[in-house]
């Protein structure tokens, strides 16, 4: 199962730094409130930002402050429709998927089979080119994250040649 994760925020600039914050708290408090009622998106806060703006001089001139609201589900029709209604107080500012543990898991578990499986197959055409009838094999490693399942060593079994 593929999960999604949108992150909305909404931006202003102001004179006034504690008004600009109240602002930005009400916009973001009223996003999760409306990301509630949507069954299957679950909504939180993500990052809050306040920095200065200067002048040519260097000086202060204004204050630039963001808010952001994270929606993620499993529902990738709902929370799109939820971002799409949020559009009009909030922007998009990204869109992620991903896959659920389990998915990755099973997904995983099956590229490893292939990857044993084609491993095998090239093994046993190696030995035959080498003039033996088999091979076996002494130690496996298969690794996570990026690593191809691939054995440490192999060793053809010396047969009769025939």
């Amino acid at each position: 199962m593929s999960s999604v994760l949108i992150t909305l925020f909404y931006e202003q600039e102001a004179s006034d730094p504690s008004s600009l914050t109240n602002v930005l708290n009400q916009r973001a408090s009223a996003a999760l409130r409306e990301a509630k009622k949507v069954d299957g998106v679950t909504a939180k806060s993500g990052s809050f930002s306040v920095y200065p703006s200067t002048d040519r001089d260097g000086k202060i001139s204004a204050w630039r402050s963001r808010t952001e609201v994270v929606l993620e589900s499993h529902d990738f029709a709902a929370a799109s429709k939820l971002a799409g209604r949020m559009s009009s107080s909030m922007q998009v500012g990204s869109v992620q998927f991903s896959l659920s543990p389990e998915a990755q898991r099973a997904a995983e578990q099956k590229l490893v089979t292939q990857a044993i499986d084609a491993f095998r197959k090239q093994a046993q055409t190696a030995a035959q080119a080498f003039g033996y009838s088999n091979f076996t094999i002494r130690e496996v490693n298969v690794g996570r994250g990026g690593v191809q399942p691939r054995p440490s060593r192999w060793k053809p079994v010396v047969d009769s040649y025939g």
